[in-house]
């Protein structure tokens, strides 16, 4: 394995993600895939990792996490977990979290030194496609994290997008968003007010409306923060109802302008993920 990469299975996941640059990698992988067709598991998981080893790439990864897997039978039990944790059972959203995602890293060791360490963090949603998977980049320095960054899968992309750490001088703007900074966008009045401005915004349904959802748990919905501080692409994570879940889209669009975030001292984007928690009260649409 080339001094460069580390990798850690951490859970399990779906499909073909990605193109593989290096021809040897490829030719390993698609030994592999063979092999893992022909259900001679040990063999494909050899391969997928001579793969991984060669180059870092989604394909062999995934393929070598569920080798020994009866993909068929997960993903009915994953399809289940979904529903029944979409109508409020908040026990099948953790089942489907702990047994439905790849939680996976990937160190990029040629250009890590002892002070400073690149990572990949990645998410598969199992039995999902080609759009459920997210790519976290992240710069360590001197053991305290430095910067964050996200950027979209891209399903007609025609080269392997974690065979290399990225250049964010070379990415497209609006394809890519800040996780983490040490200058981080703020709401107006800090954290504080941000759960104060969600916790009073939150409307219950008249009890005489017909909603047939459980309004109890938690919604984690995302969105972005632009160079000015506007809001926008709210989208559910992880839901657990139409009715959560379109309030907390509702709540999101009302949301004022937030202070914007900084890196190496210019505004930036940021995509910034928050949980809305609901508890079941029933008053006639007015805020507690």
């Amino acid at each position: 394995m080339k001094k460069y990469l580390f990798y850690l299975f951490i859970t399990y996941s779906v499909s073909s993600f990605g193109q593989i640059d290096n021809p040897k990698a490829k030719k390993y992988f698609d030994d592999g895939f063979i092999q893992y067709q022909s259900k001679h598991y040990q063999a494909a998981d050899s391969l997928f990792e001579l793969s991984i080893s060669t180059e870092p790439n989604i394909d062999a990864i995934f393929y070598k996490s569920i080798s020994k897997i009866d993909i068929t039978k997960l993903c009915k039990k994953c399809n289940r977990y979904k529903i029944n944790y979409l109508t409020g059972e908040e026990k099948y959203k953790e089942l489907y979290i702990k047994n439905c995602i790849i939680y996976d890293s990937i160190i990029y060791r040629d250009i890590s030194t002892d002070d400073t360490t690149y990572y990949c963090h990645f998410t598969i949603k199992l039995c999902g496609n080609k759009n459920d998977i997210s790519y976290n980049f992240v710069k360590m320095a001197k053991n305290k994290l430095y910067c964050s960054f996200y950027v979209m899968s891209d399903t007609s992309a025609k080269s392997n997008p974690i065979a290399t750490f990225p250049d964010v001088k070379k990415l497209v703007m609006g394809k890519f968003y800040y996780l983490f900074t040490p200058d981080m966008p703020e709401f107006y009045g800090g954290i504080s007010a941000l759960n104060e401005f969600v916790h009073s915004s939150i409307r219950f349904p008249d009890e005489n409306d017909e909603v047939n959802d459980v309004i109890l748990g938690s919604v984690i919905v995302s969105f972005t923060i632009d160079e000015l501080g506007n809001i926008g692409n709210p989208h559910i994570e992880m839901g657990m109802g139409k009715y959560c879940n379109e309030e907390s889209i509702r709540i999101i669009n009302t949301m004022p302008k937030w202070n914007p975030g900084y890196f190496d001292g210019k505004p930036v984007r940021f995509k910034i993920y928050y949980p809305i928690n609901f508890s079941l009260r029933w008053v006639p649409w007015r805020t507690y």
